[in-house]
């Protein structure tokens, strides 16, 4: 008997590790350097395309989608090439030191700069029409870089707010001002986006830790942008059961921020990590497949970070939604840690599928605590939802805080509760009705 509990032991082990084992390498895989961050710039989320498709082929998966029909073409703000910034003379590093905003336009200059006053702030913040202060200022900030200091503690949260709003939505887009560049100096972690849409001035945020003073004389810069149309693909793959017409769908999204100049922002956790376990399960499930009570879908999501575009597409193309039937969507959307359980949003929304992963959970101690959500439009399964398709999307807690910045990487996600959230899931599946 003992021998027999020491074999099971064993085995148990090393279906554990496997899991582990596959999940790292497509987190490594979806991380490479050949990946350029599954973004805009140099074929990066096409070559993440690529290689999640022929890995749902390797695994004998049957596609969804004809030639036709799973593309999303969209509009990306890109910076190709430089992306350099000097103040008062020191070459800074862009995404340590500073990062460029999701908006802005490109250049170069050197110039001098004026810092945003107090009577400025007088005038913005006091609700002064925007067409009043075009006059007042349209020569006031020609062909300088404009300085606001987000670290001054004498302005409120709410003229912080109008500034940033005045900045934003006027200053980048002026063609009356003729501004030269704007530079914010934060306190704040560099927290880099992406956008559909581009302004006419080089916008930076610039972190107070850089900076030697924050009376910035000038400041040097030289930004390549290009407002790029691209065309990708949402991904999907399914496991058939001719026995029943229900199904569950996996989600993830694939794309990523992609390279800033020289900066590449590889996105481990976001979404490296869910691809990975959804590659993972996908194996898992058509190795099993005669012991699965349903259809199941896994679906990669391409254009998240600008919007959930891909999803948006799929369940509005009714071709696309002309499956089994969907049940039930389970979005996996930064994955990588869980040292303080999971979150499961919408899981206030859904009882009976909610009851289920607490059961689940209960019997075999996966997570020390599950925090259930109620409805928030934040991940790929929102969409599913707003069609009034029951969905949930889970995310792991604790451990690393890196996201959307250059640490998220591959070699400093844990994974620390990878095999658990599997072995959740796969139970999820067989208790499912």
């Amino acid at each position: 008997m003992k021998r027999f509990l020491t074999i099971l032991l064993i085995a148990c082990s090393f279906h554990t590790f496997a899991q582990l084992e596959s999940g790292r390498k497509y987190l490594n895989d979806l991380c490479s350097e050949r990946m350029h961050g599954r973004g805009y710039v140099n074929n990066g989320i096409q070559n993440a395309e690529t290689y999640i498709q022929q890995k749902f082929e390797s695994f004998q998966l049957q596609n969804l989608f004809d030639e036709e029909g799973s593309s999303v073409t969209y509009s990306v703000n890109t910076f190709p090439d430089k992306l350099q910034l000097t103040i008062d003379g020191t070459q800074l590093t862009a995404g340590k030191d500073f990062m460029i905003d999701a908006i802005s336009g490109g250049g170069t200059a050197t110039l001098k700069c004026i810092p945003f006053n107090k009577k400025d702030l007088q005038d913005v913040c006091s609700g002064n029409n925007i067409s009043a202060l075009k006059e007042k200022y349209k020569s006031k900030y020609a062909q300088t870089c404009l300085i606001f200091d987000e670290t001054d503690t004498t302005l409120t949260s709410k003229q912080k707010e109008i500034i940033n709003q005045w900045i934003t939505i006027d200053l980048v887009w002026s063609e009356v001002y003729s501004i030269g560049a704007i530079i914010k100096i934060t306190n704040q972690k560099l927290t880099q986006n992406i956008a559909d849409v581009c302004g006419n001035v080089p916008y930076f945020i610039v972190s107070d830790k850089s900076l030697k003073a924050k009376n910035i004389k000038s400041v040097s810069f030289d930004v390549t942008q290009k407002l790029e149309t691209v065309t990708t693909n949402n991904i999907c793959y399914y496991i058939d059961n001719e026995k029943t017409d229900k199904s569950i769908f996996f989600t993830a999204h694939y794309d990523h921020l992609g390279q800033f100049g020289p900066v590449t922002y590889n996105g481990a956790n976001d979404n490296a990590s869910g691809v990975a376990l959804m590659l993972t399960l996908a194996e898992y499930f058509q190795k099993h497949k005669d012991e699965i009570p349903i259809n199941l879908y896994f679906i990669a999501f391409t254009g998240e970070e600008l919007g959930m575009l891909g999803s948006k597409a799929f369940v509005n193309d009714h071709l696309y939604m002309n499956c089994d039937g969907c049940d039930f969507v389970i979005n996996l959307d930064l994955v990588g840690t869980g040292d303080d359980g999971i979150c499961v949003v919408n899981g206030k929304v859904f009882d009976k599928e909610m009851s289920l992963i607490q059961k689940i959970n209960d019997e075999n101690n996966y997570f020390k605590h599950i925090q259930v959500r109620g409805e928030a439009c934040n991940s790929d399964h929102c969409p599913f939802y707003m069609k009034n398709i029951p969905s949930i999307y889970i995310y792991t807690k604790g451990g690393t805080q890196a996201y959307h910045d250059i640490n998220d990487n591959a070699d400093q996600l844990p994974l620390t509760k990878f095999n658990e959230l599997f072995n959740l899931l796969v139970k999820f599946v067989e208790n499912y009705k």
